[in-house]
């Protein structure tokens, strides 16, 4: 029986980070499978229809990186529950234990729509973020982001630390605006 790696599954549950045997990558992105290299020696990577360029090619067969063009129809599992392996549209089904996938982030903003706040998409086709600026500022005035809005790799740690960031100068720029009327309003009381 194959074991596998994963690290990133669409089933909760599922999943574990030890040095085993066939893993899998399921989408587009080569990074993600030369990664997974250094954690097996039986990776499959499945094309799901993108095409890898001949230079990809050539580094994943240097490094025994099993490439399956055959679409993907589902995967399957064993009677148990658990995964068993990949069903090909050919019928095909190639014994898996764990799948990674690389997904596409976006910030969840629909609510923030209607700011128009400005959009960058990450580098590599890995998703989407608001723009910002030092401390969570926008082109919008009045507006910041904070978090994994604008950092989509940030974990509640560095999410909360940039709240806490974007909070502070927030709160400065009224307490400016009160501090430069202070003297004014101070001379008027006296």
């Amino acid at each position: 029986m194959q074991s596998a790696l994963s690290v990133v599954n669409r089933r909760p549950g599922t999943g574990g980070h030890a040095r085993r045997k066939g893993a899998t990558c399921l989408r587009r992105i080569p990074h993600h499978a030369w990664l997974f290299r250094r954690l097996t020696d039986d990776l499959t990577y499945f094309t799901r229809g993108t095409g890898l360029d001949p230079d990809t090619r050539a580094r994943f067969a240097a490094r025994g990186i099993r490439v399956v063009e055959t679409g993907v129809r589902k995967v399957v599992d064993d009677e148990a529950g658990a995964l068993a392996g990949v069903r090909l549209d050919d019928g095909t089904v190639v014994a898996r234990r764990v799948l990674a996938v690389a997904t596409r982030t976006r910030a969840r903003t629909e609510k923030l729509e209607g700011l128009n706040l400005p959009v960058e998409e990450l580098p590599d086709g890995m998703g989407l973020r608001l723009a910002s600026g030092t401390a969570g500022t926008t082109g919008v005035p009045g507006v910041w982001v904070a978090g994994n809005a604008t950092d989509l790799t940030a974990q509640v740690g560095a999410s909360a630390a940039a709240g806490a960031l974007a909070g502070s100068h927030i709160n400065a720029l009224p307490a400016a605006a009160d501090t430069d009327a202070a003297p004014a309003a101070h001379g008027a009381t006296r």
